[in-house]
Order: structure tokens, then sequence, then C-alpha cells
């Protein structure tokens, strides 16, 4: 029996388009952004109630989504995905002159890439594997639990493993 809170689908991907904009902020914008995280991810509390409440109260709450999102359901992410090993980058002969040129393109994408983003892109796929799977609807999937969504979609990948081989 798992203790896990309920998420839904739409909790977990609004949590990743606000999260995708917090890069760069001032200490008043992440105020109001931890504000719409909370407000996101669990029903009926405002962003007013948020503003008013206690900081110690706000800041265990923020840290605590932040906790689950990150340590419990993005990783659950991870578990679809097929192993692979590590592609090793041998090199180019003009790695050098791009370096001394400040063209280093490996380093520019990988900065460039929002965890977040590719969170939020992820969700969406998952919720067109539901539609398409499950015949489900956008809005069932949305307000579904994003935890057993991914349990469900983990044992069809797995099924269909079982099948080629």
């Amino acid at each position: 029996m798992r203790t896990a809170p309920f998420v839904t689908v739409a909790a977990f991907r609004r949590y990743c388009e606000i999260m995708a904009r917090s890069e760069g902020l001032g200490a008043r914008d992440t105020a109001e952004l931890m504000a719409d995280v909370i407000g996101a991810v669990i029903p009926g509390v405002s962003h007013s109630l948020v503003c008013r409440a206690p900081a110690a109260e706000v800041w265990r709450t923020i840290k605590t989504v932040h906790f689950y999102m990150q340590e419990i359901i993005a990783p659950k992410f991870l578990e679809l995905s097929p192993e692979t090993e590590p592609v090793e980058y041998v090199g180019s002969a003009f790695d050098e002159y791009d370096e001394e040129n400040g063209y280093n393109t490996q380093e520019a994408a990988a900065s460039a890439e929002n965890v977040f983003l590719t969170l939020k892109a992820n969700t969406d796929r998952l919720v067109r594997f539901a539609i398409k799977a499950m015949g489900e609807s956008w809005s069932a999937c949305m307000s579904s639990d994003i935890f057993e969504l991914l349990d469900y979609m983990k044992y069809e990948i797995e099924e269909i493993k079982a099948e080629k081989h």
C-alpha cells in the first residue's frame, strides 16, 4: 500500500511549467513562484492563503512539495527508459579551435536544456499514451494519479518487451 500523496497529472504538469520559469528570478519573484507552486499542487490552497501563511509554514510546505515532485515522481520517469549505456564523446579535430573561440556547443546545449521542460514534455507524452492505450479522455488522464499512471505505463512497456522476446 502506497502512503504517498495523490498528485494529479495536471498538478505535476503545472509544477513543471512553473519551475521551468524559475531560473534567474529574484527573491520576490521566487516567493511568488513558490506560492503558485503550492496553489497548483495542493487543491484548495489559494495564492492569497499562501501569502498570509507564516514563512516557516510556507518553507516547510514548499520543501515537501519539491521533495515529492523531484525525488519521488520525477525518478519514476527514468524507470520507463530502456537501459542504455552512456555515450562517450570522442572528440573532433575542431574542438580546440571551438574552445578557444567560445563555440563549445556541447556545453551550451547542456546548459540550455531545462529539466522541467523535459519533464513537462514527458508528462504530455504520458497523457497521449494513456489516451491511446486505455482509451481515456484527456480530462480523465489529467485528473488521474500520476504515480499510478506511471506504474501502468511501466507495466505496459515491460509487457511489450516480453512479447518481443
